[in-house]
């Protein structure tokens, strides 16, 4: 199997970070589902702390409203994330899923006790 370009950019655009979102890399996300990846980001900084998350996004001179505007802003097309092209050799050489309860045996064997 490979990717297209598009599947490619699309795979891209939803591992971005908050660095390529905020330089119109990453996905244009509706506005339920940016606040519910800022959540997520706040549950993973700062345990859902909103005055810690607040702060944390401060270092980097960032408040919610900037963060919220760079995940629901319209995305303009750029060419892939060079990391994707790694993608259709790891789905070349992953085991089918036939494969996998052969393969199984083979690795617990091996793991070391």
């Amino acid at each position: 199997m490979t990717l297209s370009a598009d599947d490619r950019m699309e795979i891209g655009r939803a591992a971005a970070t908050l660095e390529e979102s905020l330089a119109g890399m990453g996905p244009a996300h509706s506005m339920g589902d940016a606040r519910a990846v800022l959540d997520a980001w706040a549950r993973a900084f700062s345990r859902g702390g909103r005055r810690a998350f607040a702060r944390r996004l401060a270092w980097d001179g960032l408040d919610e409203a900037t963060v919220l505007r760079a995940l629901t802003a319209p995305v303009s097309p750029v060419s892939p994330p060079r990391w994707t092209e790694w993608l259709d050799t790891f789905l070349a050489e992953a085991p089918r899923a036939s494969d996998l309860p052969a393969a199984l045996p083979r690795c617990a064997r091996r793991a070391p006790t």
